[in-house]
């Protein structure tokens, strides 16, 4: 199902966004009112999430405009979409207001995400209330609460995609859809695909469902598209209670790092309260500062909750409720003003050490960086590898020295976790440790022990060991450990050109690789590259493959596929590695790619997920 959010503090649209996407909805994101107007009247939505005071356009007059109650405004292809509407307003009257504009249901920041998820799917099933909460066609079933498609009571496993095309035709039973409706309803405007792509997505969900068992589902109605099949309906079955697709670890993960990157723009907000504080003491506050700051408050009021700070959203709105007076502030309210402020700077300030304890600056750990943990105690092996992988490494376990040594066979690892007991075998791991020192010297190896007696500890640092481990040890405490060794052995930061004339996506493409220590350079023309690929001399070429039009009529016409054959026609750089970036998932784009010489493909929906460790592996492979 498809829905529109429209939220202006950046951070909390990507949480609430990320928590939607995690439970197969496809969401388009629009940073104030007026752009998400313009995306709701060229596409149809299944459900809209708006903020209620957003930048040129307010969530009142939104609602009012899109149910019509302006004569003047052209009808919406969403006027009957049901509306949530946030805000960090909590009066009685704020909620009648917004409901009687039109919204279908009213949430007050800070934003509980579970609470959030099931309004979320109450106003979607009231769009279908005369239906069963199961859709089912024979014995087919498809549960919206967990996501799970079956036959028979037997799983069918499907791609995103594919589940959001068999919902979509189950909920729409008599609808004939086409290639370009269903790209319309599916997917976001920014990872539009063609018309074969979709035909592909519909051809895999049919072979699927008829190797189940299923039949064929689908009738394709010429020159039309496709429709669900007609079938006499079943009695409906119980619906089974499911538990959500996001666990609590892996939501709470991701929510402390968007916070940790989010956070200096809660401080930049901050800063502005302190600044019209500041004002009102000097007796020279301006209505605008004031009321920019009565901004800033209330949107730390939903953001800082959202995040879990429920004591700084208390705060926040104690100094929104002074702010907002329209008589002059008292002398009494301005200390107390300057009081909330320093609390709420001290609890922001906690939260920042709360929320990633075991990292500092330049403590970062590079994603896809690899662990093997070799320790005969499978539990606390499991436990290890659980909290690395939340961090962004690639862990594996063996349990004995037999597994350790088949494992190094066939790759190295970055580090490894040694235990040098093993029982039976006493001396074992001390004999691993002198063969690993011997035959790789430069791979870092921690020692992990029970024993605390000084001979292991002095044999172990003769034979290269990094850092030696005393067990009892918490699971932070060695991960700590294995970053800190990480960070000491770390090689020389590797140096990417990046062709791209998409400021947005340069600016993404910064943000993801910078932080984790590549040396960036990034092109826009054509005219530049060959000078800068001299001047820079890249360990990795990173082309989209589509280049805008250009003033200089020989520029206009190059696109990423010469570049990558210019490339591999010159006897210095037919080696460079070379990663292809590119909005298009036709097959034959990626064929393209490769036939001109690229090393590897990655569709631009995919870079926020996939982009590191690509470019890891590329540069490994060198």
């Amino acid at each position: 199902m498809k829905l529109l959010l429209i939220e202006d503090d950046e951070s909390l649209a990507q949480l609430l966004r990320a928590t939607l996407i995690a439970q197969n909805y496809q969401v388009e994101l629009a940073p104030d009112g007026q752009q998400g107007w313009d995306l709701a009247q060229s596409s149809v939505y299944d459900l809209i999430v708006l903020d209620l005071i957003l930048p040129k356009l307010d969530g009142i007059n939104f609602c009012k405009r899109i149910r019509l109650q302006n004569g003047n405004v052209a009808r919406s292809p969403n006027q009957n979409t049901p509306i949530l509407l946030l805000t960090a307003l909590d009066s009685v009257m704020n909620k009648v207001i917004g409901l009687d504009a039109g919204a279908d249901d009213y949430m007050v920041k800070p934003v509980d995400l579970d609470e959030f998820m099931a309004r979320v799917r109450s106003l979607l099933r009231r769009s279908y209330i005369t239906r069963s909460p199961l859709l089912e066609w024979g014995e087919l079933c498809l549960n919206p609460n967990n996501c799970q498609v079956t036959y028979q009571g037997q799983p069918i496993l499907l791609t995103a995609k594919e589940y959001a095309i068999l919902e979509l035709f189950l909920r729409n039973p008599d609808h004939i859809f086409s290639a370009s409706l269903l790209i319309d309803r599916l997917w976001t405007s920014d990872e539009a695909p063609s018309d074969w792509a979709v035909r592909t997505h519909v051809k895999g969900l049919r072979n699927k469902l008829k190797k189940a068992g299923v039949g064929e589902i689908f009738e394709t109605i010429y020159k039309l598209g496709y429709r669900l099949k007609r079938r006499e309906q079943e009695s409906p079955k119980e619906q089974v209670a499911t538990s959500p697709i996001l666990t609590p670890s892996s939501l709470t993960t991701f929510i402390s790092d968007v916070w940790e990157e989010m956070r200096e723009t809660y401080c930049d907000r901050l800063m502005i309260i302190q600044q019209a504080v500041t004002a009102l003491k000097n007796g020279q506050i301006s209505p605008e500062l004031q009321q920019a700051a009565e901004y800033e408050a209330h949107t730390l009021i939903g953001s800082l909750g959202s995040f879990g700070l429920g004591e700084a959203s208390r705060i926040s709105r104690q100094i929104q409720q002074i702010l907002t007076q329209a008589e002059s502030i008292s002398s009494l309210q301005i200390q107390q003003l300057v009081h909330l402020v320093s609390a709420l700077q001290q609890e922001m300030q906690s939260a920042a050490a709360r929320t990633h304890p075991a990292q500092t600056s330049g403590s970062k750990v590079v994603h896809g960086t690899s662990l093997l943990i070799v320790d005969d105690d499978a539990v606390l092996a499991r436990h290890l590898a659980t909290k690395a992988a939340m961090q962004g490494i690639v862990v594996e376990v063996a349990t004995d020295l037999q597994q350790a040594e088949s494992f190094l066979v066939d790759q190295l690892p970055d580090v490894i976790l040694l235990d040098l007991n093993f029982p039976g075998a006493p001396g074992s791991g001390l004999n691993f440790l002198a063969t690993l020192y011997n035959q790789h010297p430069n791979l870092p190896v921690l020692v992990l022990t029970a024993k605390e007696d000084f001979a292991h500890r002095l044999e172990a640092a003769r034979l290269g060991s990094k850092l030696f481990l005393q067990k009892p040890i918490a699971a932070n405490q060695v991960l700590r450990a294995v970053t800190q060794v990480l960070q000491q052995s770390s090689p020389i930061p590797q140096k990417l050109l990046i062709m791209e004339d998409d400021p947005q996506m340069s600016h993404l493409l910064r943000h993801i690789l910078q932080p984790w220590g590549y040396h960036l350079t990034l092109v826009d023309s054509p005219q530049n590259f060959w000078t800068t690929l001299e001047q820079t001399d890249p360990d990795l070429l990173i082309l989209d493959i589509e280049l805008s039009d250009s003033t200089d009529s020989l520029s206009s016409t190059i696109n990423g596929l010469d570049l990558c054959q210019v490339i591999r026609n010159d006897f210095r750089w037919q080696k460079l590695p070379i990663l292809f970036l590119s909005a298009h998932t036709e097959a034959e784009i990626v064929q393209q790619c490769f036939a001109a010489g690229g090393d590897d493909f990655l569709y631009k929906s995919a870079i926020a997920a996939e982009l590191l460790t690509r470019v890891r592996n590329r540069l490994e492979q060198r």
